[in-house]
């Protein structure tokens, strides 16, 4: 996360020369900054990365992808916007991946019958 921080701070370095840093003078842009920063990312991202310590990767990689599905599903209801058949489709299919991770290991195997152990014939010695 340090590194995709990083980059994301080179590739900005170009928006704020050529917008200055003024706007960081007035109040209103200095709270602004310090709650992008603090709360809604750094915050944030604190949290993910405790989280990822004891999450297994197939299931935080899947989860990853309810990132973008809220932010679209945001999109919809608090800016209107319109999802097409197959955005729709694509949502529901990462919602029901996402509820297949978020069962049980059992639940998501089918029960199996147990592998036979094979028996020792009869007036054979085993374990010696």
């Amino acid at each position: 996360m340090g590194v995709l921080f990083g980059g994301a701070a080179v590739l900005m370095l170009p928006v704020l020369v050529l917008t200055g840093p003024a706007w960081l003078a007035r109040p209103g842009g200095l709270l602004a900054a310090l709650y992008l920063g603090c709360a809604t990312t750094g915050l944030a991202y604190l949290l993910y990365g405790r989280g990822l310590r004891t999450t297994p990767v197939a299931t935080a990689a899947t989860l990853a992808l309810a990132e973008p599905a809220v932010a679209a599903l945001l999109g919809v209801v608090a800016l209107h916007e319109h999802l097409s058949l197959v955005s729709w489709a694509g949502l529901v299919l990462l919602a029901l991946g996402l509820v297949v991770v978020a069962l049980p290991a059992g639940a998501r195997t089918p029960d199996a019958p147990a592998p036979e152990t094979p028996k020792a014939p009869a007036g054979s010695r085993q374990g010696v």
